[in-house]
């Protein structure tokens, strides 16, 4: 199915997102080892991820980012997320959480630009260390996220740069 990207995810990609972080009520390498059952936080059943976007926009907020029942980090109902931690790009590590092509293109594009980007476990508590984050989708492809929990978070120094990277429209 084709459509045009909606209002809202066009505005993300330039004015940024604000995230609540929800617990997603389990620990992703709980079911690392069971991919049959797709359980990921970014589940093929999308009842309980677009249930998390309504409950995020009813409290002020974009978007989401799940949490374990421990606050480590694992990502949105329809996107993934990505933190730069001292100019390094860093995203939480596949288990449990469903591939992303958004990101594979990351990755490619930042070695490409000299950028490094990891997979590691990332904690609630690192938005208040990071220097940015972002939401990527294939929709929107990147979003800056400007609020957690309704806190500021800084732009990070690399926006510009991963804007350009990922070519995205209209940003």
């Amino acid at each position: 199915m084709a459509a045009p990207l909606d209002a809202a995810s066009r505005r993300q990609r330039t004015e940024g997102v604000r995230v609540l972080l929800l617990d997603r009520g389990f620990d992703g390498t709980q079911i690392a080892d069971l991919p049959w059952l797709l359980p990921g936080a970014k589940s093929l059943s999308y009842g309980i991820n677009m249930a998390a976007k309504r409950y995020a926009v009813a409290n002020g907020a974009d978007d989401v980012v799940f949490t374990t029942p421990e606050r480590a980090l694992l990502e949105g109902p329809t996107s993934s997320v990505v933190l730069d931690l001292d100019g390094e790009l860093v995203t939480p590590p596949l288990d449990g959480i469903l591939r992303s092509i958004t990101i594979d293109d990351l990755a490619t594009a930042a070695e490409s630009a000299g950028l490094t980007m990891r997979f590691a476990p990332l904690h609630a508590d690192d938005f208040a260390r990071c220097r940015g984050a972002w939401l990527l989708s294939s929709g929107r492809i990147l979003a800056r996220i400007t609020h957690v929990d309704g806190d500021p978070l800084p732009t990070s120094p690399l926006n510009a740069d991963l804007v350009t990277l990922l070519d995205v429209p209209g940003a």
